[in-house]
C-alpha cells in the first residue's frame, strides 16, 4: 500500500524516528490507527453506555435477580407441568 502524506506528518513521523521511539514509518502509520481503534471502540461502548442508561431512565429495563428468574420458572411450570 502507498500512502501520500502532507509535509507536516512527514516531519512528525521522521521526528519520531529520529528521536527512536519508532524504527519505520509503518510503525509511526500502525501505531496511530491503534489508538484510532481503540477510540472507535471507547466511544462505541460510550454510545451503548448512555443508550443503557436511557433505556433504565424509562423503564425499560428489567431487575433480572433471583426473584425474576424463579417467576419464569414458575411460568414454565404453570404452562408445560399441568
Amino acid at each position: 500500500m502507498t500512502i501520500s502524506l502532507n509535509k507536516q506528518f512527514e516531519d512528525f513521523i521522521a521526528a519520531e524516528i529520529a528521536a527512536g521511539r519508532y524504527s519505520s514509518a509503518s510503525e509511526v502509520v500502525e501505531e496511530a490507527l491503534r489508538e484510532m481503534m481503540e477510540r472507535a471502540d471507547i466511544e462505541d461502548l460510550s454510545r451503548r453506555l448512555a443508550d443503557s442508561e436511557a433505556q433504565m431512565a424509562r423503564g425499560e429495563v428489567v431487575l433480572a435477580d433471583d426473584a425474576f428468574f424463579e417467576r419464569k420458572r414458575q411460568m414454565i411450570r404453570d404452562l408445560y407441568m399441568k
